[in-house]
């Protein structure tokens, strides 16, 4: 885990997270709870390793506080979603305060410019690249 590309990839997804985080009122919050608790594996199984140095947990600090920011507001992961017997380290997943947002609200913020097509003009076909068959 600490040799070749794996602390490469250890800061690409944490990189990764911090993004997803920063998009967390949007489509951004389910992938960053779902590497946050990754992290937190990390942190909790493999800490011996020291995987998770200095500055990754201050990374983690920027994530967590991006999460609870986003979670005023968030769209609720869907309860299939959401790994069971969480332990309470991970509070991330039931962060989220909107457990009221309808379906269609849920979805305008996971798939906005989509479903506001579908909605207007029947299909999300304008938000699709043009294939060989739609151009002139």
């Amino acid at each position: 885990m600490q040799s070749g590309n794996n602390p490469v990839n250890l800061e690409n997804y944490l990189g990764e997270a911090a993004s997803w985080a920063a998009e967390g009122r949007y489509d951004g919050y389910a992938p960053a709870v779902l590497a946050r608790s990754s992290f937190q594996i990390l942190l909790e199984d493999f800490g011996e390793w020291d995987l998770m140095n200095e500055q990754r947990r201050e990374d983690l600090a920027y994530i967590d506080e991006d999460l609870r920011e986003a979670a005023e507001d968030a769209p609720p992961v869907e309860t299939r979603f959401v790994p069971p017997n969480l332990p309470a380290t991970h509070w991330w997943w039931k962060a989220p305060k909107r457990t009221d947002m309808s379906e269609r609200e849920r979805r305008l913020r996971l798939r906005g410019r989509d479903l506001y097509m579908i909605e207007t003009y029947g299909s999300d076909r304008a938000c699709r690249p043009l294939g060989e068959a739609d151009r002139p």
